[in-house]
């Protein structure tokens, strides 16, 4: 089945018009700060300005752009780059990031299993990978 029409007839809360994708997007955010501040693998942060993030199957860039608010809000810079095999969400990605500074972002329509193909390789390496 087309992801597209699969959504059309299942639709998940990621539009950021959505009251249920707001609450969600605030859920992700507290989430992504307790961990910042609680996990371990979060204190490679300490000594950085910048954090490369790429999120894949990204939908709309929900969770992408949450760790990225969090993250400028401890005022490190973000280069967020998020994918999925549909066009039409990503650019919500966009949306989720109104009123956040510091965030430059890339979206990428590639399938996961291609992902390794659609990055450019200027893109280097990432610091974080959602899925």
């Amino acid at each position: 089945m087309d992801l597209e029409k699969f959504y059309s007839v299942f639709p998940w809360p990621m539009r950021p018009e959505d009251p249920r994708a707001q609450r969600r997007f605030s859920s992700i955010v507290d989430l992504f700060n307790f961990l910042i501040d609680n996990h371990p693998f979060f204190k490679f942060l300490k000594d950085r300005e910048r954090v490369k993030i790429l999120d894949v199957m990204a939908g709309s860039g929900i969770a992408g752009a949450a760790l990225a608010k969090v993250l400028t809000l401890r005022n490190l810079k973000v280069s967020l780059t998020v994918s999925d095999v549909r066009a039409s969400d990503l650019s919500f990605v966009y949306e989720w990031l109104k009123g956040v500074n510091g965030v430059e972002v890339e979206t990428l329509v590639a399938e996961v299993s291609k992902i390794h193909e659609a990055i450019p390789e200027r893109a280097g390496y990432y610091d974080i990978v959602l899925l």
